[in-house]
């Protein structure tokens, strides 16, 4: 087995990865990335699938936030494409745009029977907000249950908390709703101009150009630990294996295969309780429609109300017409799944995903498209590590392993790229903190 040295081993490409890889190949460690698939970006990556170029997870990218912080920080450039109008509502056949603030607002006296329950549901999450957030132990429906009982306001914010959080109302937390909204909520956002790929791709610039290293088909089969700290990798290449030696390691892979790949005699009992306790995968069925006009005609995030299962579209092709054969488009079709710890039919979510958007767009779907893909997104390939309100810290009991992405999360950010970026920004501050460049 041949071996190789290095300040930092990092197991996954994906935006945490890859985020924390670049800031620190910029401070002048000497970083290995390792990646098991031959594309890098993980959930946050592009397929070609006969020209249409379709994100492996992500879509809807965040701008103005710790994502786009990360690419100014670094150098790289942030191939983001804001789409005008950004958001829309479908409600009862009809779509409207709404404007950069005020939305919820707008979308709660629209749907309800009772304008002063609207209003009473909107002062009641102005209070969370302003005087003391709501426990922790109810959920999100239970707690708006207690202001409203119209079925229009709770279709219309499982809509909302669908689209944004993955999972459903009666999951999510109150209090992690209502932090998601302090945070900022998800207001500014666009398309990667031909496709998440160009994304990756100009973090991993950073990362080689300043001395880093990106190994491709390149599994992480073991962390190696000695002393309660952790000290390389063992992977798995097509030449063979190797063992890394490292002072630091950062994987990318979520919190559970972290344990997995350490081996949980390593690791202290409680951490192992958190953990196992905490972390819950939330899932999604992402639905492709190709077709030769688009199937709806707002660009940005268009979020149904009252559906059986789908929860966001996106016809990004609007946006970026590059992610198409010429004169082609794709739609996007996201839903939640309707109970996101199991036991679940996929066969029956992908028939809820695709009766819903048939519904939505009428008979041009039968007309004018056909499905490319349906993907589901689950088990050790979720749409987010873990729910928001179910966080565990970046360090884990092994001294030196540190874990980055939405599996990880910092508490009152909610999941995706933003707070995988976030996540790395502050591994790699403790980091440097801890540990100078070149001292092995």
């Amino acid at each position: 087995m041949t071996k190789e040295m290095y300040d930092v081993a990092i197991i996954g490409s994906g935006i945490g990865g890859l985020s924390a890889a670049a800031r620190l190949a910029k401070s002048g460690y000497k970083v290995l990335v390792t990646e098991r698939f031959r594309m890098l970006g993980g959930r946050c990556s592009t397929v070609n699938l006969n020209g249409y170029l379709l994100s492996t997870g992500a879509i809807g990218i965040e701008k103005s936030g710790p994502l786009e912080q990360t690419f100014l920080d670094v150098g790289a450039a942030f191939p983001i494409k804001r789409p005008d109008p950004q958001l829309a509502y479908h409600v009862d056949g009809k779509t409207y745009t709404m404007p950069p603030r005020g939305g919820l607002r707008w979308l709660l006296h629209h749907v309800a029977a009772d304008e002063r329950d609207a209003e009473k549901v909107m002062s009641m999450m102005k209070r969370a907000m302003m005087w003391e957030e709501p426990s922790m132990s109810i959920s999100f429906r239970d707690w708006l249950a207690q202001y409203t009982s119209d079925p229009n306001i709770h279709g219309a914010m499982q809509g909302v908390i669908a689209a944004m959080l993955v999972i459903n109302a009666w999951e999510v937390p109150a209090g992690a709703f209502i932090q998601f909204l302090k945070t900022g909520g998800y207001r500014d956002f666009g398309i990667c101009e031909g496709g998440n790929i160009n994304m990756i791709e100009s973090l991993a610039d950073v990362v080689r150009k300043n001395g880093g290293t990106i190994w491709n088909n390149a599994s992480a089969k073991r962390i190696l630990v000695a002393k309660w700290t952790a000290t390389g990798l063992v992977i798995d290449r097509p030449g063979g294996q190797v063992e890394v030696g490292a002072k630091v390691v950062i994987s990318n892979a979520g919190p559970k295969n972290t344990i997995g790949l350490a081996g949980r005699e390593n690791f202290e009992r409680g951490y192992l309780m958190e953990v196992d306790q905490k972390i819950r995968p939330g899932p999604v069925v992402a639905l492709f429609v190709a077709s030769d006009r688009p199937l709806i005609q707002h660009p940005g995030a268009f979020i149904p109300v009252n559906t059986r299962r789908v929860c966001l579209m996106f016809q990004t092709t609007l946006t970026c017409p590059e992610l198409a054969p010429k004169g082609m488009h794709y739609l996007e079709a996201f839903s939640a799944f309707t109970d996101s710890l199991g036991p679940v039919d996929l066969k029956k979510e992908i028939e809820m995903n695709i009766q819903d958007v048939r519904d939505i767009v009428g008979e041009a779907f039968d007309k004018h498209g056909r499905i490319l893909a349906a993907e589901c997104f689950h088990g050790d390939w979720p749409a987010v590590h873990s729910w928001p309100g179910y966080d565990v810290g970046q360090k884990t009991s092994i001294e030196g392993l540190y874990n980055v992405g939405d599996g990880a999360k910092l508490p009152g950010w909610y999941s995706g790229t933003p707070s995988a970026a976030e996540t790395a920004r502050v591994v790699v501050e403790d980091i440097q903190n801890r540990y100078k460049p070149g001292a092995n």
